[in-house]
């Protein structure tokens, strides 16, 4: 039978790597690149598989799996990343500090809730938004067309949905008027 774990990890002994890719794994850990973590283990084996976001970008990720003996030792190591061919790269380093992290060592269920908000999200201020404060590369965008319209109607379009609603509305009368007019023509058509 196969043993899962998604929270509460017991700590791995980090026997592989050092120096700067442990540094720089830690970096990204810190800066919560590191997610979908999974630890299995059977008779034989304990893996930990996670992925983590590279550095460089957000929208890839590299594929991380860790095997530990039955000490908890790091026996072996596989990234998908070029450097990870070698066992030897920051993200697999990034996977270790996740596991061995007090935030992830412990249940969530035995933990308050919190919710966190990044530094940079607790420095940001809501900036209302005109069509004359908008930048000139933004001219022919939706989001121009929508302050456009809210400046000329005087109204605010608070959600997407409302945008959305008013769209279908005129594209219902746009076919209504079509309709009309295919009828009339067709009327028109056969009196004649």
């Amino acid at each position: 039978m196969e043993k899962i774990i998604k929270y509460g990890f017991q700590p791995v002994v980090n026997n592989v790597i050092h120096g700067q890719n442990d540094e720089k794994g830690k970096k990204l850990f810190k800066s919560k690149h590191v997610y979908g973590v999974v630890e299995k283990t059977n008779k034989i084996k304990t893996v930990i598989t996670g992925k983590v976001v590279p550095q460089t970008g957000v929208s890839n990720f590299y594929d991380v799996t860790i095997s530990v003996d039955s000490n908890r030792h790091v026996s072996n190591t596989v990234c998908t990343c070029k450097a990870g061919l070698e066992g030897k790269c920051k993200h697999i380093c990034a996977l270790i500090h996740y596991v061995n992290s007090p935030e992830t060592s412990s249940s969530k269920t035995s933990l308050s809730q919190q919710w966190v908000l990044s530094a940079e999200m607790t420095k940001l201020k809501p900036i209302k938004l005109t069509v004359a404060s908008m930048p000139e590369s933004l001219k022919n965008t939706p989001l121009r067309k929508i302050l456009e319209l809210e400046e000329k109607e005087n109204i605010v379009i608070t959600r997407a949905e409302s945008m959305l609603q008013m769209i279908q509305s005129k594209a219902k009368e746009v076919l209504q008027e079509k309709a009309r007019k295919v009828v009339s023509d067709l009327f028109l058509f056969y009196i004649h």
